[in-house]
């Protein structure tokens, strides 16, 4: 149901219809909800950091160097960070299963 004109319709974004949501008017009295805005968005993304890390990844120490970027307001991974060249050691190998069905 449209949060303005109270009618059952498909809702578009801030819960109203396309109709409601069209005019700017009507638009600017439901303000965009703040499960909306997540991310960092492309106008404040985070700073790359400065220097890549040693830290094998997983590492209390890999650890360590996130928090601190965090904190710092950086991009949490730059592009030289260490990373694991190993091969994933799991293989997943496809199975058919077949059913039998009684016959009644």
């Amino acid at each position: 149901m449209c949060r303005h004109c109270q009618e059952d319709r498909y809702l578009f974004a801030r819960d109203l219809c396309r109709r409601c949501f069209d005019q700017p008017d009507i638009r600017a009295l439901y303000p965009v909800a703040p499960h909306g805005r997540r991310g960092v968005g492309r106008h404040n993304a985070p700073t790359p950091p400065a220097e890549p890390t040693d830290a094998a990844p997983g590492s209390a120490a890999k650890l360590q160097v996130l928090a601190a970027r965090a904190a710092a307001g950086q991009a949490l991974f730059h592009p030289r960070d260490e990373c694991l060249e190993a091969p994933c050691p799991v293989v997943i190998e496809p199975v058919r299963v077949s059913v039998e069905r009684d016959a009644a």
